[in-house]
């Protein structure tokens, strides 16, 4: 992102939030352990702490729902 991305532009990323059934809820983190990348993972628990390393702002908001997660990365 931080090579592509202009240097007034901006990236809108959205990913599920973790499930809240217990079946549902382990299957997710077995997924997150098989992912490879570190930051991958991190991204998935919703940390923004990679992203501000490559963005001035980063804000975080929920979807009306609570099952999904938007975050809006500004150069």
């Amino acid at each position: 992102m931080q090579r592509v991305v202009h240097p007034d532009g901006c990236v809108l990323l959205m990913e599920h939030e973790v499930p809240r059934h217990p079946v549902v809820k382990l299957l997710f983190y077995i997924r997150m352990l098989s992912m490879g990348a570190k930051d991958a993972r991190e991204f998935m628990k919703g940390g923004v702490e990679h992203l501000t390393k490559i963005f001035t702002r980063v804000t975080l908001s929920h979807s009306r729902t609570g099952k999904s997660k938007m975050m809006y990365c500004k150069k």
